[in-house]
């Protein structure tokens, strides 16, 4: 494995990332290790197809095809909201469901999941003479078999209560579309006055020597970073136990 001697950006997500320089070439970078998604954007499942380029310091050959790409999507997931929106007697409906926390995976979720209206179990209740009826789906989270509710409503308004669930989809679907919109619109700026930079070379580690030992008279000791392996600091250069 290469030892990785530089910094540089990844074209498509724009996280920092460490890259070797070949020892053959002064000028042409090497090219980025595998990353994930960055956060900012969140738009990156598993590996981000910027790995194993050059960094956009170098080439910014992946840019146009990642506008594409969003603006595609973008429009794509615009359209899925306004259907969601649109349609007041659906036949499915779009639910949030928790996944607790694993040994194989440490942190909780939720997932977005469309259900059939067949898959929903409905019960009627009634108190005092008042009647309702409440929907609910049930699914399995690993061993643990759990339900979310659809939500209550009276005899044959139950494709209102779907068509309230879809709109929170259709919610995030319009986010989604105007987080790809900004991220097209943030890689036109990086490309608008694009050229080759040098890459920012990685700082050798620093040796730690601990804490300073030295004191001032009585004073308890000093505890600044010290210099080297004698346990001294700039303003204790005898070391230990200076009075």
């Amino acid at each position: 494995m290469k030892k990785a001697t530089h910094f540089g950006t990844c074209q498509v997500c724009g996280s920092g990332q460490k890259l070797p320089i070949p020892q053959y070439s002064s000028t042409k970078a090497g090219l980025l290790a595998k990353h994930g998604y960055t956060v900012e954007w969140n738009m990156f499942q598993g590996v981000c197809y910027g790995s194993d380029h050059l960094p956009f310091e170098q080439s910014k050959d992946l840019i146009e095809d990642a506008i594409q790409r969003a603006e595609k999507e973008a429009w794509e997931v615009q359209y899925e909201a306004e259907e969601l929106e649109d349609n007041f007697q659906p036949e499915e409906v779009w639910v949030q469901l928790y996944h607790a926390a694993t040994w194989e995976n440490r942190q909780s979720r939720n997932e977005w999941r469309k259900v059939s209206k067949r898959d929903l179990t409905v019960v009627a209740h009634e108190v005092d003479g008042h009647r309702w009826l409440k929907a609910t789906y049930s699914y399995k989270d690993g061993n643990r078999e759990r339900g979310t509710e659809i939500g209550t409503y009276e005899h044959g308004d139950l494709f209102s209560k779907m068509h309230a669930e879809n709109l929170k989809r259709a919610g995030e679907r319009r986010n989604r579309a105007e987080k790809l919109r900004q991220y097209a619109k943030w890689q036109r700026e990086r490309i608008a006055n694009w050229a080759p930079k040098a890459l920012t070379p990685v700082e050798p580690k620093k040796a730690s020597f601990g804490r300073c030992h030295g004191r001032d008279g009585y004073a308890v000791k000093c505890g600044q970073r010290a210099i080297d392996a004698s346990g001294r600091c700039e303003n204790h250069p005898q070391g230990w136990d200076q009075r």
